[in-house]
């Protein structure tokens, strides 16, 4: 963001907004969860809200999300920017057997806007909110808040936003991948693990007690390596169709999994081999071609 001042919004429609219910909720999504929902949770406002990642049991990434908590103890929301509810909901729907659990896919109600800008912050806490859910979002270096509402809500959300800059979906991508945030599932999916694309420390706990994927990420927190990494790239010419593959001559190391026009190229992010970017920095988009693809 050029001005420090500046507070941008840009309308994000969530890929996912599902509603948990049932008294068994609580422990249902603990046991699903990566993260810690008994001791993780952050607060905005009023919002209590927990990051983090459904995993298959070799701990590999099938979605993130958002849980915030609901109106008492047995309700729940859950929210994706990007991985859709459908998928969400057949993972989840795979583990209820004698559980008191409903999960309500309300994605198409509900409409919802990204702010950023460093006083994004202090707009919201002073803003009327009510039937409202807000709170930090995964968007950039700055921070950020997804505010999540039903249609009705319209006329609270233009009241928030009528100082605010608009901003297009393609620069909250840019800022997304100046600042190396992740995004699922784009950037890491069904093959790829948390600690590969950083997310070991925001996403996953390891100090909870049994969830799916749990024993992968205890052993990789005691002992692993990982053997690729997500890291920043910059290219030259015209924007290439993602996915991509990045080669080191005759070898392919890598993947470009994201990128946007920038500065009369690209930046993107790839997920790359260790070994090949501790040998060198450039590589290129086809085998034996120029290295013309430089990680940051």
């Amino acid at each position: 963001m050029k001005n420090e001042n500046m507070i941008a919004y840009a309308k994000t429609p969530p890929s996912a907004w599902i509603q948990v219910t049932g008294n068994d909720a609580p422990n249902f999504l603990q046991g699903q969860f990566s993260n810690d929902l008994e001791k993780g949770f952050n607060k905005f406002i009023n919002n209590w809200y927990s990051y983090g990642l459904w995993l298959d049991h070799k701990g590999k990434i099938l979605a993130d999300s958002t849980i915030v908590k609901g109106i008492n103890s047995t309700e729940f929301w859950i929210h994706s920017s990007y991985c859709k509810a459908a998928d969400i909901c057949t993972r989840l729907e795979g583990f209820i057997i004698a559980d008191d659990v409903v999960l309500d896919n309300q994605t198409n109600a509900w409409s919802a806007i990204t702010l950023i800008g460093q006083k994004s912050r202090k707009l919201l806490e002073n803003s009327n909110l009510d039937g409202i859910y807000a709170f930090n979002g995964r968007r950039g270096s700055e921070e950020s808040f997804e505010l999540i509402y039903l249609r009705s809500a319209e006329a609270q959300i233009q009241e928030i936003i009528k100082n605010c800059d608009s901003m297009s979906l393609e620069d909250l991508e840019r800022l997304r991948i100046k600042a190396g945030v992740v995004r699922i599932p784009q950037d890491a999916g069904s093959t790829d693990l948390p600690q590969e694309v950083a997310l070991q420390k925001d996403a996953v706990s390891v100090t909870k007690g049994c969830y799916v994927g749990q024993e992968v990420m205890a052993r990789l927190a005691n002992r692993g390596r990982i053997r690729r990494k997500l890291v920043q790239v910059r290219g030259t010419g015209q924007l290439p169709n993602i996915p991509c593959a990045v080669w080191d001559s005759e070898n392919k190391v890598g993947e470009l999994r994201s990128a946007v026009v920038s500065d009369g190229g690209f930046i993107g992010l790839a997920l790359m081999s260790v070994s090949s970017i501790e040998a060198t920095s450039a590589f290129s988009l086809t085998a034996n071609a120029n290295r013309d693809l430089l990680v940051s």
